[in-house]
């Protein structure tokens, strides 16, 4: 894991061309040991480099390769954010179908694990992608959902944070 902690420390810096050599080279450790989730961690770290350094289909190629190992092992938390994350990526390139298709492929699990967070985050991306399409009372209705699992998801922190206090 060491090239790994390397690789974040460049990225964190915005050493985006260090990072990439780092990860590769800790994914080819990761390949000889047969160690799946750190060829995962790498494969992801490197689908968010190129995203962030604006070359989309490496890092849809690098997403689907984390796609791949997480449906062998059914992780659907890992699976809905993967599809998150190409969904940006055609948004960001102005794909606003499959940045769709893949939002709502991702929304579907999150309401089957009644991932709140990630389902009010994935309500306000839909809403763009109608606001950018001038679906404007589409977009109102997906940004109405959000709001209400914002407002949940704020009620049921200040409910934490005060039983938290009676300690």
């Amino acid at each position: 894991y060491a090239f790994r902690n390397i690789a974040l420390y460049h990225y964190s810096h915005n050493e985006f061309d260090e990072a990439l050599k780092d990860h590769t080279k800790s994914i080819e450790i990761f390949e000889k040991l047969g160690d799946q989730e750190g060829l995962r961690l790498g494969y992801n770290s490197l689908g968010l480099i190129y995203y962030r350094l604006g070359y989309y289909p490496l890092a849809i190629k690098n997403y689907l390769n984390v796609l791949s190992m997480l449906e062998e092992i059914n992780d659907k938390p890992a699976i809905a954010s993967i599809y998150t994350n190409i969904a940006k990526i055609y948004y960001k390139d102005g794909n606003y179908n499959l940045a769709l298709d893949y939002l709502k492929s991702s929304l579907k699990i999150q309401l089957e694990e009644n991932d709140q967070a990630g389902m009010a985050e994935n309500y306000n991306s839909i809403g763009n992608i109608y606001f950018q399409r001038k679906g404007y009372k589409q977009a109102l209705e997906y940004y109405q959902k959000a709001l209400s699992v914002y407002e949940k998801l704020k009620n049921e922190l200040a409910l934490a944070d005060r039983k938290s206090t009676r300690l």
